[in-house]
């Protein structure tokens, strides 16, 4: 049978099948749409996934970490302090060295990129800061003892005892 006599015999099905191809010819470009729509959308949610899993990722770490913290609050990390503002507490800063507080007066003036080694707590120096946070400082690239890898709590009350220790140790100095 040739496509010619099938249209003669079958006219009805020849139009439904014309009629249905000029209809996807004219939405061939809100399907195009359509598709571009949802592969953005598919990469969206790919994207969020992957932030979720990160976010778990770190939450495990971070659950891993804490029973290292709390040991480094139980046997006394340095808390850190502001040397700006007396009573008010410095949060712990990846990279950063801490100033030992014995010369803290001395160097209060001078850039963290000027600081003596002398000024700053030796590597494997144990410190804490009123948020959670503690870290045992080492050395970085430079040799320059800064921190590098923290370890958080959300005890508070384990926190509340360290910062009690500070007040009381300032409080026998100034006597």
């Amino acid at each position: 049978m040739t496509m010619q006599r099938w249209l003669q015999r079958n006219p009805m099905e020849a139009g439904a099948i014309a009629l249905g191809v000029g209809i996807a010819l004219l939405n061939a470009g809100g399907m195009k749409d359509s598709l571009a729509k949802q592969s953005e959308l598919r990469s969206i949610v790919a994207a969020n996934q992957e932030q979720v899993q990160a976010q778990q990722l770190l939450q495990e770490k971070q659950k891993g970490l804490e029973p290292i913290a709390m040991d480094r609050y139980q046997k006394g990390c340095e808390m850190v302090l502001s040397f700006d503002v007396i009573g008010q507490y410095k949060a712990l800063s990846v990279g950063s060295p801490v100033i030992d507080g014995n010369v803290a007066s001395k160097v209060r003036n001078l850039s963290p990129k000027n600081l003596p080694l002398s000024a700053v707590l030796p590597a494997g120096s144990t410190v804490c800061d009123a948020y959670g946070n503690t870290a045992v400082l080492e050395n970085n690239a430079q040799g320059f003892p800064v921190v590098l890898s923290l370890a958080s709590t959300a005890d508070r009350e384990l926190v509340a005892k360290a910062m009690q220790r500070v007040r009381a140790r300032r409080a026998g100095v100034l006597k």
